[in-house]
């Protein structure tokens, strides 16, 4: 994570200092380059917003140790369904922990948009199959 960030740091500040160059370059001219940028500030959330969070967090891994212990118990092909259950599980537990440390510390998390989360928000649906004339 911490590599990460300072990668992300790097990247703006290398972003910054050529947008810079393009500013100073474009005065030569009487260019008037203008770089906007959308976006608003996240405040660390107040302990009543974590708290749902945390008590997911608990539950996912309550679940966890109660499939883990099953999976301990049985064997064969219910043993690999339980497996695969942990491990989703586990993939929720990670989903819950970085919402969790977003809003604690105030961190916007960018998630690429799926087409099914920006037809929901826009109340649009596209059709899948047109079978009206079958019926």
């Amino acid at each position: 994570l911490i590599g990460n960030l300072l990668a992300a740091r790097k990247q703006v500040l290398g972003l910054t200092k050529d947008m810079l160059e393009q500013k100073r370059g474009a005065l030569l001219y009487w260019i008037d380059l203008q770089y906007p940028v959308g976006g608003s500030s996240m405040e660390p959330a107040s302990a009543d917003r974590l708290e749902p969070v945390q008590a997911d967090i608990s539950e996912i891994e309550s679940d966890i140790r109660r499939a883990e212990t099953e999976a301990e118990t049985v064997g064969g092909l219910v043993r690999g369904l339980t497996l695969a259950q942990i491990a989703t599980q586990k993939l929720s537990l990670a989903t819950a922990k970085l919402r969790y440390y977003s809003l604690k510390h105030g961190v916007p998390v960018m998630l690429p948009e799926s087409e099914q989360d920006s037809d929901a928000r826009s109340g649009t649906s596209k059709i899948i199959v047109n079978d009206a004339s079958q019926l």
